[in-house]
């Protein structure tokens, strides 16, 4: 490999974002990253995987473009063979399109038959310098062969180059070194009768499983073996079947048992593990720089290695913060529901993108149509759901962000993920050993939900113009969570509409408009003190912390006597 290769490479990047390297401040980054991907490529160096933080609209996606383009014009794309691992069908012709490759340089491996059939064919995968595989279509082949406990990288014969491993593996997004697996003791323990009777021994695994995980104090188990060979006939719901694949995965592991209010008891694993020869892959992830998974498998697995950030300056970006619950079920209840809408309505008044809980048919209300309604112009308005909150430009002019109701992921999903990452198994780990985790993947919903936006548009390394609207509980701690997020952001509290009365001060409030409302003129402080359960001074107190909004009401008080105009 010549030796100005990777300098090459590093001008090649920072002049498709229009930038001078040397006024760069991320420029030994980049130029160490360039020179670790082209010595793997000319080489085949192991070691360890090499994860690389690009924030959002800093050139992550480009940056494999512009490799690829720059390989492809030096003639050095068949070098040792390339595979690049993206979360969607869109990228992948994006990519192709983007780096310049014609139908000789380039196969698809996905579940898609015509991308399939796109550069040299699926006949010719082998005989490709570049092979495009979806995450999904990688999963798939470790759902069908990863019980292999022998299964290698090397072993992926589908995913080679002219009869060997390929060299350089890129990696789009965030890798998690394994499948999260959960499944809900209630949808195990409601598989139908008629199964459980073609399936010799099922009943009884079945009752050993509810048994042991019923139990209060069971927070680890063994997944009975027996699960693995459980089949269902070919007409079974895709309810029942997600189940017993579930089951499958779990088979003869220790997993964890996570309870919730809404879910009950919730069996968590992992299984399809990453094969050790897949390393050295590089591993390009948005949010590297905010989640704290790749530091859990550093710490415990040893395999994996950061390279660096390319972090963006967050001058431009201003975010609100509202300490005000917004989750899915804090917005059940109407007076929530009812605050949140109004302080929107109060806030859009320019072209807004708002992020709110996915809807679902048991919700009993419909958000998006209140706050419709609420809007003097709800044209200028567009919505996301969380967990629709990322991969998507379609927003990138807009200057203004709300996000309702942070999205945390479910403990037993966070649980799941740290096992996928680390390797542990359930009897390996400790109370809260996930915590961070779950911490860390909020800020990273956080991240990819404002980058929506017109934060995305960096210029000089400058985060575009942005108003981030979160509204989310005080006990989320916004503040700190947007300051980790938006490093030298402006980040200023928000209340957009006023603090509703709670506890004592509503109490009086109540006590004192339902006299009122019954055609009474006055009352004695004496009987208010005793309807409200307060002594004499503790009323005195309440009338003075509340003095401004009584006289508001009308109220008045003198002496022993507090007074009003009658209903």
């Amino acid at each position: 490999m010549s030796i100005v290769l990777p300098y090459q490479l590093k001008n090649a990047f920072f002049g498709s974002l229009g930038l001078e390297p040397s006024t760069e401040s991320n420029e030994p980054v980049i130029t160490f990253l360039c020179k670790q991907i082209l010595s793997t490529l000319f080489t085949g160096l192991s070691g360890y995987n090499k994860v690389i933080s690009f924030d959002v609209g800093r050139g992550k996606s480009l940056f494999i473009i512009t490799l690829l383009r720059f390989l492809k014009d030096r003639g050095l794309l068949s070098t040792g063979g390339i595979v690049v691992f993206l979360s969607r069908h869109d990228e992948i012709r994006n990519f192709i399109t983007g780096s310049g490759l014609e139908e000789d340089d380039y196969a698809v491996y996905t579940g898609n038959n015509d991308l399939n059939a796109m550069g040299l064919g699926n006949l010719n995968i082998n005989e490709a310098p570049v092979l495009f595989v979806t995450q999904q279509k990688l999963q798939a082949y470790w759902d069908k062969n990863g019980d292999k406990p022998s299964l290698t990288f090397a072993d992926m014969s589908k995913l080679h180059y002219r009869g060997m491993p390929r060299k350089l593996r890129l990696w789009d997004e965030r890798w998690l070194g394994g499948k999260p697996v959960t499944v809900k003791l209630d949808d195990v323990l409601a598989l139908p009768i008629q199964y459980r009777m073609k399936n010799e021994g099922l009943c009884s695994l079945i009752d050993t499983l509810g048994q042991e995980a019923y139990r209060d104090d069971t927070v680890i188990l063994t997944v009975p073996a027996g699960f693995k060979d459980f089949k269902l006939p070919y007409n079974a719901p895709d309810r029942h079947r997600d189940t017993v694949k579930a089951l499958a995965e779990l088979a003869g592991a220790v997993v964890r048992v996570v309870t919730s209010n809404q879910s009950g008891k919730v069996l968590c694993g992992s299984s399809c593990p990453f094969p050790a020869d897949m390393a050295p892959m590089f591993i390009f992830d948005a949010a590297a720089r905010v989640t704290t998974g790749y530091g859990h498998r550093q710490a415990i697995v040893g395999d994996t290695q950061r390279l660096g950030t390319i972090q963006s300056d967050y001058r431009n970006v201003r975010v609100h913060c509202w300490e005000q619950g917004a989750s899915r079920s804090s917005l059940r209840g109407k007076v929530v529901r009812d605050r949140v809408v109004d302080g929107i309505a109060a806030t859009s008044n320019e072209r807004f993108l708002i992020v709110h809980p996915k809807a679902r048919d048991e919700d009993g209300y419909d958000l998006l149509d209140e706050i419709r309604k609420a809007l003097d112009d709800p044209s200028r308005v567009d919505f996301i759901h969380w967990g629709n909150h990322h991969g998507t430009n379609e927003h990138r002019e807009t200057r203004n962000v709300i996000l309702i109701g942070v999205w945390h992921k479910p403990t037993s999903a966070v649980v799941a993920e740290y096992m996928a990452m680390t390797g542990l198994a359930g009897d390996q780990m400790e109370d809260g050993d996930w915590n961070e985790l779950g911490g860390g993947l909020l800020k990273e919903n956080v991240m990819q939900a404002a980058g929506r936006a017109n934060l995305r548009n960096v210029r000089d390394g400058v985060a575009g113009e942005c108003n981030v609207y979160v509204i989310t509980a005080a006990k989320d701690k916004p503040i700190k969570l947007v300051q980790d997020v938006f490093p030298n952001g402006v980040v200023v509290p928000w209340m957009p509409v006023e603090k509703p009365l709670a506890g004592r001060p509503e109490q009086l409030i109540n006590h004192l408009v339902g006299l009122k409302s019954s055609g009474f003129g006055e009352a004695r402080k004496q009987d208010v003190s005793k309807a409200l359960g307060l002594s004499t001074s503790g009323l005195s107190n309440l009338l003075k912390s509340t003095a401004e909004l009584l006289r508001q009401q009308g109220f008045e008080w003198k002496g022993q006597k507090i007074s009003w105009g009658r209903a």
